[in-house]
């Protein structure tokens, strides 16, 4: 059970890395036929992207993400670190994303646009009276769930393989970690219109 909370202490980064990207492979798969995007390093949307554009953002924001995470330790860390554990712990972590497009047909992106041009068309005096249906709160309560997962095993993963602790080593990822939104967003949502 231990090695399922915590699978970055018991399993080396070739091993998260192989894992990892079979779990990115099946990621893009199911965006793929549910018409999903990804965009930045945890944001979801809607699109009818190729499968090569979709492994391009899924790629991008992995890569930049992961990086910058390998960068920082290296600069801060007195440990000798390897960018396979970097980058294999941070593909892992993706794990949840997974399990939320698995998720979709709970809250399935017709039903998004669906809400979304509801909310548009409401004046701010109709807003109180808009009620979510409750596919969007089961679906957002699995989101958040979800989330904090991402980002436990996200700072884990970190953590252990560049063997950073404490309140620096927050700080350090919570930095890269809005680096890497930026520039992921803006890597994916390029890569939406250029690849495939």
């Amino acid at each position: 059970m231990k090695k399922l909370l915590d699978p970055f202490t018991y399993f080396s980064g070739g091993t998260t890395l192989s894992v990892g990207l079979l779990v990115m492979a099946g990621m893009v798969a199911i965006a793929s036929a549910t018409g999903q995007t990804f965009r930045g390093v945890i944001s979801l949307g809607i699109g009818d992207l190729s499968y090569l554009r979709l492994a391009g953002q899924l790629l991008a924001r992995w890569s930049i993400f992961s990086g910058l995470l390998y960068g920082a330790g290296r600069w801060f860390s007195k440990s000798r670190i390897r960018i396979v554990d970097i980058a294999g712990n941070q593909a892992l972590a993706k794990l949840p994303w997974l399990v939320l497009l698995l998720c979709s047909p709970i809250y399935p992106p017709e039903q998004i646009t669906s809400d979304v041009e509801r909310l548009q068309n409401t004046n701010l005096l109709e807003l109180s009276s808009f009620v979510p249906s409750t596919a969007l709160f089961v679906y957002t309560t699995i989101a958040l769930i979800l989330l904090v997962w991402f980002f436990a095993w996200s700072w884990r993963g970190f953590s252990i393989a560049a063997n950073l602790r404490g309140g620096r080593a927050v700080g350090l990822y919570i930095g890269c970690y809005l680096l890497a939104e930026v520039l992921a967003g803006w890597c994916t949502h390029a890569l939406a219109g250029s690849i495939g």
